[in-house]
Parts: structure tokens; sequence; C-alpha cells
């Protein structure tokens, strides 16, 4: 429940994006048969990934950018980085680039949304917050470290949530000392941080780590779904079978 809970505020700042997929899905309803066929033939890759970056640049209507958008998040090449990370800066035009970036698994876009990250604000910056959380991109944990005492309050929330997706050590230390702050916000954000973190942990084999996460949510104090979070978790088959 917690765990839904917290990831609403990130599919908030991606809002726009979702709100296409219906219309974008009448557009081309057979878009994963065009991303096939273009993984599938170079010719025809190079022509509509091409062609896909002309659409997504212009003032084509949504539905047109966004069944771009979405042909180069499947097709994509690293080429396609740069020119759609120009447009991570144009609040017309940067959800859609970050939905193309996204899926791509080129390290240049984690690069890319770093950079863009230190230079954007308001609904962008929660969009590359989102991403980079999406991503678990460890090498962001820095830039996401040194905006926890920026003056925008869901900006700070979206950052826990983000660095305990990440889940590296260095993440974990920036939202472990939150789970005593003052606001219950951002305490409930460090906590929701803290067992995704430790989630991640106990799958790879860092159980004494992820026990001790757990056993901070299991003290008093935690309400209700927190505590069943972090139970339920701790009890895990993964989590008692490496305990062994």
């Amino acid at each position: 429940m917690l765990r839904k809970r917290y990831a609403l505020a990130g599919l908030i700042a991606g809002m726009l994006s979702l709100l296409a997929l219906g219309a974008a899905a009448q557009v081309d309803p057979d878009m994963d048969a065009v991303v096939a066929k273009a993984l599938a033939d170079p010719a025809f890759r190079e022509s509509i990934v091409s062609e896909s970056l002309e659409v997504i640049r212009s003032d084509a209507s949504w539905g047109e950018r966004y069944r771009a958008a979405r042909i180069l998040g499947g097709a994509g090449t690293e080429d396609c980085v740069a020119p759609l990370a120009a447009l991570l800066a144009d609040p017309d035009a940067a959800a859609l680039a970050r939905y193309a970036l996204q899926p791509l698994p080129y390290p240049s876009v984690d690069a890319a949304f770093r950079k863009a990250l230190a230079q954007a604000t308001g609904a962008e910056r929660l969009g590359l917050i989102a991403s980079i959380r999406d991503r678990r991109d460890a090498g962001a944990v820095d830039a996401l470290a040194g905006l926890l005492g920026d003056a925008d309050h869901e900006l700070v929330l979206a950052e826990v949530r983000a660095l305990g997706e990440i889940a590296t050590p260095e993440a974990v230390a920036q939202i472990a000392p939150l789970l005593d702050a003052d606001d219950a916000a951002l305490r409930h954000a460090a906590a929701e941080g803290c067992l995704a973190a430790a989630e991640q942990l106990a799958e790879a084999g860092q159980k004494d780590v992820a026990g001790g996460l757990y056993a901070k949510l299991l003290a008093p104090g935690w309400d209700a779904p927190v505590r069943a979070g972090a139970m339920s978790r701790s009890r895990s088959p993964r989590l008692l079978m490496r305990s062994t």
C-alpha cells in the first residue's frame, strides 16, 4: 500500500505522456509491429528513426509526436541521444524526449539526464528525477543528494524516493538519516525509499544491510503501513534463504 501510494507522485511528473497514451493508441495500434520491423531491417530502421526525429521536433499533433517518441524509444540508436537530449530543456517537448530516451540502453542517456537535471526547473525537473529513478542511475546520486536541501518540498520527496530506487550504499547513506526527520512527509518518503532499497539489496545478496533497514522500519513509532511493509519484505523467502 505504501509503495503504491508514493509511486503516484512519480507518475504525476510524467502526466502529459500518460494522458497521451489513449490518443496515441488511436494513431497507430500496430506500433509494436513498426518497432519490430525497424529492429529487423537496418534500412527501415534508419529511415523511420530519421523520420521520427523530425516529427518529434516539429509542430505536428501530440499524437503524431507521441508516435515518434515511441518509435525512438523502441528502435532508437545512440545517435538519437544528442538530438533528443537537446529537447529536454523545451517545456513543450521535454516529456516526449524523456519518453523516447528512457528505454534506450546507452550510458549517454544517463549523462544527458544528469546534465539536464542541473538546469531544469518545475515539472521538467520532476520528470527528469522520475526517469533517473526508473533507470536506477547510480551516477546520479551526488546530483540528487545535492538537491536534498532545495526549498521545493515536492522535489525533495521525489529525490528521496529516487535515491531509494537507486539503492547503492551511497544512495542509502543519503536517505537513512531522514528516517528521523521532523517533517512527516519527508520521514515517510525516506521510509518508502529505504523499503525499496532494502528489497533490492536483499536481491543482490546484501542481506545484512537490508536487514538493518528493515529493523529500523519495524521499530515502535512507525505507522502500520510502514511496519507491515518492512515485516512482509523481511520475511520474504529470498531474504530468509540468504540468511541461512
